[in-house]
């Protein structure tokens, strides 16, 4: 750990409020989680496709191959 003076008053600060919020929630049964990134990922695989090609193309042919076909 840092001993620098700047350093130990950022960190003497930052946890003691972090761990008081950790308290609060697990006492409240609650929790502080921002899903938007979660639901990125499941849209991710719900709309998503696969789609098995052979070895080594380039994925601008794949990208003309794919999206060309839609006319």
């Amino acid at each position: 750990m840092c001993s620098t003076p700047a350093f130990r008053d950022v960190h003497d600060a930052e946890y003691p409020g972090l761990y008081a919020r950790f308290a609060e929630l697990i006492a409240n049964g609650e929790s502080d989680v921002d899903v938007a990134p979660l639901r990125h990922v499941a849209d991710a695989f719900l709309l998503g496709q696969r789609v098995e090609v052979g070895a080594f193309h380039e994925w601008s042919h794949l990208f003309w191959v794919r999206f060309s076909a839609r006319g």
